[in-house]
């Protein structure tokens, strides 16, 4: 059982930094037009917005270039303190056959595409992604750093302050982030752009995020100004039962869900990741064992899920500081398994509340003992944490196809600690 805690808590101290933590955390969407609730509903919990700009709809004549749609997404969204973040895809019918354009007439064209793009934008502080999840569309990273490296050192040069990230891979792709980096795209984005979905708890992205930090470092130009990692896209779904997926379906409950978003934006500004963007706003579909549909912090008639709440919650109590760093806590051990610092997280938030600073407190490890052996099931079918450990059982939070969620363990106990020391990045 793990247990997210968001308490506010008056200190002394001070906030040090101007920049407002919750202002990086966003929300995919798959509209330029909205009602008035889906606009409300957007500006109640997330300050960025991901969605797609998509080459063949602003191109739909070829040659000319509609942008309307996304005047008024801008209009809509910015009065209510609402960053965009769109991203530059896929492909277009009037050039290279429709496909990714390697083809130097197709890449004349993509760049002219995305420059007056940029230029039509300019100012606006938009975050320009390069396209989606490549390697998922089975672009070669060589190809991909041709085509945008062409594109992006014209755009660049004539809009130097413009947001620019890639390359938007799905999943931790080391080897395709790799060969981008090597081919020297790191000279032209501002942030390094992943999609770190994954079955396990969201803690466990700290490793990958090690290895992405150690490619930038290696490729980074000499007196380049640091490039951060951002989480592009990342979400769990909640289908209300096993069903079909393509790949790494991150499956959760309703409550692990909500959970797993605090966490994922939690976990991603100790990292130091300045954005992270959930996917998704809304359910795709309506409430079927299909997971691609069931990923929203909202179901399809715009009910919250407690996602949506988690994610209002954070939005407006810690997400009005500004990161003060990680505290190493205490640990006073229980009856349960031993944690460690690495398994407890105290993150410090200053100037939350009139100029002091908040605490954002969980744990990543479960506080029941696993059984030896196999475990003995205590549930049944698609059974909830809550009503797991009504029973006096264990639950394993944790995607668990072949074992059971809830069994039979040492009784759980609360993991304990103290806050002890000062703050640290």
């Amino acid at each position: 059982m793990v247990h997210l805690l968001v308490a506010l808590v008056a200190c002394l101290l001070m906030s040090g930094s101007d920049a407002r933590v919750g202002d990086g955390w966003g929300v995919n969407i798959h509209w330029t037009h909205a009602s008035p609730q889906e606009v409300n509903l957007v500006a109640g919990a997330f300050r960025v917005v991901r969605m797609d700009f998509t080459w063949s709809s602003i191109e739909s004549t070829c040659g000319t270039y509609d942008f309307s749609a996304y005047d008024g997404l801008l209009a809509t969204l910015s009065p209510l303190g609402v960053r965009q973040y769109w991203i530059i895809d896929y492909t277009n019918p009037c050039y290279s056959g429709g496909s990714f354009p390697t083809d130097p007439a197709g890449i004349a064209a993509f760049t002219n595409f995305i420059s007056a793009s940029i230029a039509h934008f300019a100012g606006h502080d938009i975050i320009w992604e390069c396209y989606n999840e490549p390697n998922g569309a089975h672009i070669p990273a060589a190809n991909y750093s041709t085509t945008f490296g062409d594109a992006l050192a014209k755009a660049t040069a004539a809009y130097p302050n413009e947001t620019v990230v890639g390359p938007t891979v799905a999943g931790m792709d080391q080897a395709y982030i790799a060969v981008t980096l090597q081919a020297g795209m790191l000279k032209y984005w501002s942030m390094v752009s992943v999609h770190p979905y994954r079955n396990q708890p969201p803690e466990t992205v700290l490793a990958d995020y090690a290895v992405t930090a150690g490619l930038i470092a290696q490729y980074l130009p000499p007196d380049h100004a640091p490039v951060p990692i951002i989480a592009g896209e990342w979400g769990y779904t909640t289908p209300p039962q096993p069903g079909p997926c393509d790949g790494n379906c991150a499956r959760a409950d309703l409550p692990t869900q909500a959970k797993y978003l605090a966490r994922a934006w939690l976990i991603n500004t100790f990292h130091g990741n300045p954005i992270s963007i959930w996917y998704d706003f809304v359910d795709d579909g309506p409430r079927t064992p299909d997971a691609e549909y069931n990923f929203g912090t909202l179901f399809q008639d715009l009910t919250p899920k407690p996602s949506y709440r988690a994610a209002a919650a954070l939005q407006w109590s810690v997400g009005n500081g500004t990161y003060g760093g990680r505290l190493q806590p205490t640990i006073v051990p229980g009856d349960g398994p031993t944690a460690t610092e690495y398994d407890v997280f105290v993150l410090q938030f200053d100037g939350v509340v009139a100029g002091a600073p908040a605490y954002a407190a969980w744990t990543n490890v479960t506080t029941c003992t696993a059984p030896s052996g196999p475990r003995t099931d205590c549930g049944f079918l698609h059974i909830t944490e809550d009503q797991c450990l009504a029973r006096g059982c264990c639950f394993d939070e944790s995607d668990t196809t072949n074992t059971p969620q809830c069994y039979f363990g040492t009784p759980p106990t609360n993991v304990t600690f103290s806050i002890g020391g000062g703050a640290s990045k």
